[in-house]
């Protein structure tokens, strides 16, 4: 008899035990502190573009690039139109139209002022910030005489 009742009594103890730790542990966050949603993020990679450099009236070149960029996949959901028409709508533009895009020096270029743009641009035009991040696959510069050949 005395057997059963010690062992009676070290169960209550371990389920006392149990409860307690569990039910301190979930009040352990400080007041207010809310859990913090992770939203899923999605890597996602463009086709490559082409982009003529035209200076004194000639095809001098083209740079060639392709982009990794990173979405939201929750507003991916709500968009109609993937990011991708954009970023290489809004890169083929950018490049082409820049005038402190130097051939001769191509590594000069600031790219983190055109992936910054391309992100603006984009979650602009798609009307909700869909676009994180945009980064750099492929960026080469080829002159007309290299294509030639």
């Amino acid at each position: 008899m005395k057997a059963f009742i010690i062992g009676i009594w070290v169960l209550i103890v371990a389920l006392g035990a149990t409860y307690a730790s569990a039910y301190f542990d979930s009040n352990r966050k400080a007041p207010g502190a809310e859990l913090a949603v992770a939203s899923v993020v999605q890597a996602e990679k463009t086709r490559v573009i082409n982009v003529p450099m035209i200076a004194n009236g000639a095809v001098q070149g083209f740079v060639v690039a392709q982009f990794g960029y990173t979405v939201d996949a929750a507003m991916m959901k709500k968009v109609a139109v993937s990011p991708e028409v954009f970023i290489l709508d809004e890169a083929f533009r950018t490049l082409y139209s820049d005038d402190h895009l130097d051939f001769a020096h191509i590594e000069r270029y600031d790219i983190n002022k055109l992936t910054t743009h391309l992100v603006q641009a984009t979650n602009e035009r798609l009307g909700a910030t869909v676009v994180k991040a945009i980064l750099i696959q492929d960026f080469t510069y080829f002159s007309k005489q290299e294509t030639e050949h």
